[in-house]
């Protein structure tokens, strides 16, 4: 699965983990924060974060759908 930012580029996979209480099993994709620096849409993107993170619960639906972010 591609993940990609507003901008068209590619956020790599991180890791898989569980949600807190409720154990949901979820992939986290996150852009580098270097990537992230010289974006025009930075403020509007990020909010608070210095990195684009996107969290996708896993499930048999989701795993060969492109997502935008």
């Amino acid at each position: 699965m591609l993940i990609f930012c507003p901008q068209g580029k590619v956020i790599p996979f991180k890791k898989v983990f569980y949600e807190g209480h409720n154990k949901n099993k979820k992939k986290e994709y996150r852009a580098s924060k270097y990537v992230c620096l010289e974006c025009p849409m930075r403020t509007s993107c990020l909010k608070k974060s210095q990195e684009k993170r996107i969290s996708i619960p896993i499930t048999e639906n989701n795993t060969k759908e492109t997502i935008l972010g």
